[in-house]
């Protein structure tokens, strides 16, 4: 992959990544009516993680493969594994109980926990997180206006908001292990461990529940599966090990204006007029966070890498 040196090539590659999460959430929305989420989950994140490793194994196209030490792969199962499945539970029943753009905006706040999990106090630190800041002031503006809490709705806000934190977690967590293997392989091991440590509860779900097969369904988890699932993941790992974590978490908000733009083309959900606004804040964020502080304003501004 790119080097830490292309710099607009790492931004690149996350907007993508961002691209192809916001249709995963609208596709999740649906999908969920019909098959049980857990087992979606446990499925979806076995099969990424077998598909990424076969390729780590076979192709050149993820990089190199490392002899992984026994510590990391012990903290595979304790930490980034662990806590990605609880995300993703959290993340799934979030979007069944309420709209994929209010978990897209409660996502957004992962720039700001990703900075309390830094805990770090540089030159930098105050632009980051006035970005952080403006960022989430523009999801704000785009999905507060529609948050009602009734019936279930008010679990669904609260499991977004769990997600958020697990999210920025598990980002601060893979960044940790960055030093001992790639991202790609991070990524494929944490997911297939994740996968199985869901197995138990999705068998448990499917016992209770009636799957048909519909061809909708199979498309987006098929969809889910081969871009979100691996190619998004990928390029996230890969960037997390050249930025800190709250400067790539702050491309996560771009997931909410991805999310309204695939809900409303294929699903017809209305855009607001506060979108517009809400646009200029967010792109304005990740503007912030990407700025050459240091040509535009002296060395005193320099982000740190």
């Amino acid at each position: 992959m790119f080097s830490a040196r292309n710099q607009s090539a790492i931004a690149g590659s996350l907007v993508f990544a961002t691209m192809l999460w916001g249709a995963n959430n609208a596709g999740m929305k649906h999908l969920v009516k019909f098959w049980p989420p857990l087992a979606i989950s446990s499925i979806r994140f076995v099969l990424c993680g077998a598909i990424m490793l076969a390729l780590l194994r076979f192709t050149p196209w993820l990089g190199r493969r490392t002899d992984i030490p026994v510590a990391a792969r012990h903290q595979l199962w304790t930490r980034t594994g662990f806590v990605l499945a609880i995300y993703v539970v959290a993340f799934m029943y979030a979007i069944k109980l309420t709209t994929p753009a209010n978990v897209a905006l409660y996502l957004g706040a992962s720039p700001v926990w990703a900075l309390l999990l830094e805990g770090r106090t540089d030159k930098g630190r105050g632009v980051r997180w006035l970005a952080a800041l403006l960022a989430v002031a523009g999801a704000a503006i785009l999905f507060w206006p529609s948050l009602k809490l009734s019936g279930d709705r008010w679990l669904g806000e609260a499991l977004a908001i769990l997600g958020s934190v697990l999210w920025a977690l598990y980002g601060h967590l893979s960044r940790g292990l960055s030093s001992t293997m790639t991202g790609a392989e991070m990524t494929a091991h944490s997911m297939w461990r994740a996968g199985l440590l869901l197995l138990p509860f999705a068998v448990w779900e499917l016992t209770g529940t009636t799957v048909a097969w519909r061809w909708d369904a199979g498309g987006i988890f098929a969809y889910s599966v081969l871009l979100p699932g691996i190619v998004s993941f990928a390029l996230w790992a890969h960037a997390l090990k050249l930025w800190a974590t709250s400067k790539v978490y702050l491309f996560n908000n771009l997931i909410p204006m991805w999310t309204v733009f695939w809900s409303w083309l294929f699903f017809g959900d209305p855009v607001t007029p506060n979108v517009w606004l809400a646009l200029i804040l967010i792109v304005g964020a990740v503007g912030i966070s990407q700025a050459n502080w240091e040509k535009l304003l002296g060395r005193r501004w320099r982000l740190p890498e």
